[in-house]
């Protein structure tokens, strides 16, 4: 293992052959790489396909551990080395996802993959760059956290929005960062203006796949691959075990959601609010405050302006997922209307009189139609003058009926637009898991990043 590297990936999302593929060709063109391995198994099908030793397999290595100081030291101890304001602010979404409540398993767990980036500490290993694509399970959280131990840069990669674009960013809390200092010329708002009208001749689902592959079946072939890769130690077992029933629990609730469905009403007056996955990264890393949607969906029903209702979706990859008892405490409230989460977002979009939003891109596209858009999280579109951003919760009731009357500017909604676009890189990331000629724009684009970071770092030093 070398002691100084250039760039240190995660992987963990979605197979080990996207790291694979950019490895090698950073290594084409003199850089050095390691990889984080976090994923079962992954660290073999890496060793064996490349014969590459510049990795560490965190899972295996974490199983090497043994605790032998009480636990209250570890935190301690970890918060203080890595920097950490609270270390069970890591391992929470993933207890939750799981529905395991047992703190201590989630501890343990959390001081065991932080030590192993200890280990790597004590050994001198340092890195210049961490670079992970978007996600808020626990080892991806214990991954930031270990960058600012190595004192490296730490860079998200992900789409939001334009699925022809990839972002990088260095910024906390938000997953695409505005290069202000671009120049915009009147191309580039035609251009935009192009996009838009294209985008919504198209109507763009923003996933990854097809809506049927999003909805629960009983066939339970994942199952089968997970019982091949398990080497079946204790943790192990409990979260197969878990994994079978929360996929029988997705059934039961795909079924039992649409009970609560309603259609919407001709000429009937309302506020747009789309359901995000629950325990996405968004959410996670962006707005953890506003996990329980439910909550702002009973706050967005009391303070609705006479004469309108609030229409509530469920996320089209998310089918399943929401908890029976949220539909249940929702529907009783008299301004609400639950959804099938298969009916379009644009259709509601061109019919709504606002779209509330938390991170979602339905904010993205309703601006598209020039339509108000009251933001609760920090997505890229908001605090740009063309969305109600509610920092405030006692504001909101003013926010609400303002946004009734509130038509954003759409030459301003174009150089917002063209700004996100012209701060992203080519390609998108679907194009990077379908197509290996999309790697090397990739590598492209990553290291002019991180050339434009530094620059814009020593022009702020300077």
């Amino acid at each position: 293992m070398s002691d100084f590297v250039d760039f240190v990936f995660a992987s963990g999302w979605p197979d080990e052959r996207f790291e694979i593929e950019i490895v090698k060709e950073l290594k084409k063109r003199g850089y050095s790489s390691f990889v984080v391995v976090m994923a079962y198994d992954r660290g073999n099908k890496i060793k064996m396909k490349i014969g590459m030793n510049n990795f560490i397999d965190l899972f295996e290595e974490a199983k090497k551990i043994q605790l032998e100081k009480p636990l209250e030291y570890y935190v301690n101890h970890l918060q203080e080395k890595f920097g950490i304001e609270n270390i069970r602010k890591l391992y929470l979404p993933e207890r939750d996802f799981w529905d395991i409540e047992d703190e201590k398993f989630w501890l343990k767990k959390t001081i065991k993959y932080l030590l192993v980036f200890e280990q790597l500490l004590n050994k001198g290993f340092k890195a210049k760059y961490f670079v992970q694509y978007l996600g808020a399970p626990l080892h991806q959280l214990v991954y930031e956290a270990a960058a600012k131990a190595f004192g490296a840069t730490h860079i998200w990669y992900g789409g939001y929005g334009f699925l022809d674009r990839i972002s990088f960013t260095t910024l906390p809390k938000t997953f695409w960062s505005l290069n202000k200092n671009i120049q915009l010329e009147d191309l580039d708002l035609d251009n935009i203006a192009n996009y838009i009208e294209n985008e919504k001749k198209k109507r763009t689902l923003r996933i990854i796949g097809r809506i049927e592959d999003y909805i629960p079946k009983t066939k339970l072939n994942y199952l089968k691959k997970g019982l091949k890769r398990l080497s079946f130690d204790m943790d192990e077992m409990l979260l197969l075990r878990k994994s079978a029933l929360r996929y029988l629990r997705r059934l039961y609730r795909y079924h039992l959601a649409k009970k609560y469905y309603t259609k919407p009403f001709d000429n009937e007056k309302f506020f747009y609010f789309p359901l995000h996955l629950p325990h996405e990264s968004t959410m996670v890393a962006g707005c953890e405050h506003l996990q329980s949607q439910e909550f702002l969906i009973e706050i967005l029903e009391r303070n609705l302006p006479y004469g309108y209702k609030l229409y509530v979706k469920g996320h089209p990859a998310a089918q399943g997922w929401y908890p029976i008892s949220m539909f249940k405490r929702i529907s009783k409230l008299k301004n609400i209307r639950i959804l099938n989460p298969k009916l379009s977002s644009y259709d509601l979009i061109s019919k709504a009189a606002v779209v509330c939003t938390i991170f979602s891109s339905v904010g993205f596209e309703a601006l598209m139609y020039q339509k108000p858009v009251i933001t609760f999280g920090r997505p890229w579109y908001s605090g740009q003058g063309v969305t109600l951003d509610v920092n405030d919760f006692y504001e909101l009731p003013k926010i609400m009926q303002k946004a009734i009357s509130f038509k954003p500017d759409w030459n301003q909604i174009l150089k917002v637009f063209a700004t996100a676009y012209k701060s992203s890189y080519p390609p998108g990331v679907i194009e990077c898991l379908k197509d290996k000629k999309s790697i090397p724009v990739f590598v492209d684009s990553l290291i002019k990043h991180v050339r434009n970071f530094k620059t814009q770092t020593s022009n702020i030093l300077n």
